[in-house]
């Protein structure tokens, strides 16, 4: 796992700046629920300025039907591994959701830049970004 971890984070390194300051901070293994969403100390945590495919939507991947979702939950799931992540808690949506900006974190590798998880779902093409989301350049 931290051989991928470490190919992520070569490709996507660079930008790990935090521009709204968090209101809480929380940290741990992480169980990725959705594209984008983490339970993380037993909260669940919306990863911030990105939408991932719903459950059972439907999307073309190499000329076949499949179900988007499920791929996209995956792609996170093999970044996050058993690795610790970190989120700083931006805001409570109106359903009462976290919203988050959730870093992975490798302790083994402590010069390693963490790994925007937003940032990396949007880069690998399994989510997109909502209005005005930090994140449209990606």
């Amino acid at each position: 796992m931290i051989s991928l971890t470490l190919a992520i984070i070569a490709v996507l390194q660079g930008d790990t700046s935090r521009p709204q300051p968090p209101i809480a901070e929380i940290s741990g293994r992480a169980e990725v629920i959705s594209a984008d969403t983490l339970a993380l100390r037993g909260e669940r945590i919306q990863l911030a300025g990105i939408a991932g495919p719903r459950l059972g939507q439907a999307c073309e991947r190499q000329g076949a039907p499949e179900r988007c979702s499920q791929h996209a939950a995956q792609q996170l799931r093999d970044a996050v591994g058993d690795e610790l992540v970190f989120c700083d808690q931006l805001e409570v949506n109106a359903a009462g959701m976290t919203v988050g900006r959730c870093w992975l974190i490798i302790p083994a590798i402590p010069s390693a830049p963490s790994l925007d998880l937003s940032r990396f779902m949007v880069r690998s093409g399994w989510a997109w970004t909502t209005p005005e989301s930090e994140y449209a350049p990606d």
